[in-house]
């Protein structure tokens, strides 16, 4: 399979990227949000697809999109690109059930930070849809890896069809 050009390459994840966070908030608020393992998986294992630049982009869109503090969701975005790539020698010994643990653990954080921001702005924490988001990310994880493992060999021509670092 041959790798399709630099254009399609740089313009198909964030395309894609628009279109997951519009599903997402399509019924005013987040259903089960995809951007956060693409992000991950991409920071991970390909990072030339997804640059911090286009991280930071689609940051911004999700924050014009949801309609909530603006920069939240850059920061998350950020966040996770910058954990990824800091712990990509720990993860790169880990299995499968490793990286889903770390990204578990990764999302709670988020979670946890997401309760501090609404706790201050608002002085309480609507936990339940928080929770069924956290959940869900978690429990989707699996199929949002394999996902963009599919995408990303699809990108690349098959040259990083392995989930290796």
């Amino acid at each position: 399979m041959q790798a399709h050009p630099w254009y399609v390459q740089k313009t198909f994840l964030p395309l894609l990227g628009c279109l997951f966070i519009l599903l997402q908030h399509v019924n005013g608020f987040h259903t089960i949000p995809v951007m956060p393992t693409m992000i991950f998986f991409f920071a991970l294992f390909n990072p030339p697809l997804l640059p911090l630049l286009t991280v930071v982009v689609l940051g911004i869109f999700a924050d014009l999109i949801a309609s909530n503090f603006f920069g939240l969701n850059t920061f998350i975005f950020v966040f996770i690109f910058f954990a990824a790539n800091f712990f990509k020698r720990f993860l790169s010994d880990l299995s499968f059930w490793g990286i889903w643990t770390f990204f578990t653990l990764l999302n709670g954080l988020i979670f946890t930070f997401n309760a501090f921001i609404f706790l201050l702005s608002f002085n309480h924490f609507p936990i339940l849809p928080f929770l069924q988001e956290w959940i869900a990310s978690c429990f989707f994880f699996p199929i949002f890896m394999l996902m963009c493992n599919r995408c990303n060999t699809w990108l690349t021509g098959g040259d990083y069809d392995r989930l290796e670092v």
